[in-house]
């Protein structure tokens, strides 16, 4: 198993990780949870086990766990689509409302959306 934990101030930095690190791999399977509390905010850092984006990719040689700290979800379809971004690039299907809306969240005030391949 392959851990990849990317920690960057701008969220398209760290899109940009995600393309240029798995350029060229094919996967058998795509895993992406995002969980979000809107109410606090990003978590600490240090703190990898909290982080709001995890992937659990499986490739044709290597598994990979992929945590990322900072990934904006798009500010209600107004913003940066780097989460719908990073779901295009591993070609998973997902529904825009999901992502772009605050549809999923709960009543804890936390967003949670999974989408897989």
């Amino acid at each position: 198993m392959v851990y990849v934990n990317i920690i960057k101030n701008a969220s398209y930095e760290n899109l940009d990780l995600i393309r240029r690190f798995f350029r060229g791999v094919n996967f058998k399977s795509v895993e992406i949870t995002m969980e979000y509390d809107c109410q606090r905010g990003l978590p600490d850092e240090k703190d990898t086990k909290k982080w709001p984006f995890k992937a659990y990719l499986v490739g044709e040689k290597e598994i990979y766990d992929v945590q990322i700290y900072n990934l904006s979800v798009g500010y209600g379809g107004t913003g940066p689509h780097d989460f719908a971004d990073i779901l295009n690039f591993f070609k998973v299907p997902f529904d825009e409302e999901d992502v772009f809306t605050k549809r999923r969240m709960g009543h804890d005030g936390v967003i949670r959306l999974k989408f897989s391949r």
